[in-house]
């Protein structure tokens, strides 16, 4: 703050008079992000607040989280790029779908240099698309399997196990 004066506000927040002008500052109160579109989920508050806290996750905007939407491939990949706490630099990646200064090249580089994602094809990474189960799941053991993890079967057969790719 510059040469203003702090008065009160409500928690959270601080409003600064400085000369003419008035700045409210809104600092954020940890565990609570205050997404407006939680109303029957209340069930993943806890888990959606705990990756706000660590910067994982920031919503979509305008306070929302929009937790009926299906996740897209890059939103995935930033999620398991920062859960793994590895440091996101920006390195070449060669897919034609991902338009220039796209906020996701980082995490989506990042993650195809850890060997944790492939694109479609090597011009294609599906920007936009919806992941799938299926995907989420090959992309979790790869990254954990790149990360020292090791895993072993139990036998157990899925379900839907006809409909399970070969990848």
């Amino acid at each position: 703050v510059d040469s203003g004066k702090t008065q009160g506000g409500s928690s959270g927040s601080n409003r600064v008079a400085s000369g003419n002008s008035v700045r409210i500052e809104i600092t954020p109160v940890a565990g609570k992000p205050g997404f407006a579109d939680m109303n029957g989920y209340e069930w993943a508050e806890e888990a959606v607040n705990s990756l706000y806290d660590k910067n994982i996750i920031s919503g979509v905007g305008n306070g929302k989280f929009e937790p009926e939407r299906n996740i897209k491939r890059e939103e995935f990949v930033k999620l398991l790029v920062e859960a793994l706490g590895n440091n996101v630099e920006v390195g070449q990646i060669d897919f034609a779908d991902i338009p220039e200064g796209h906020w996701s090249i980082p995490y989506i580089s990042k993650a195809v240099s850890l060997d944790f994602i492939k694109g479609y094809s090597e011009d294609c990474f599906g920007i936009g698309d919806e992941i799938s189960r299926e995907d989420m799941a090959v992309i979790i053991y790869r990254a954990l399997n790149n990360s020292g993890y090791e895993f072993t079967g139990d036998g157990k057969v899925f379900a839907d196990e006809k409909e399970i790719s070969e990848y």
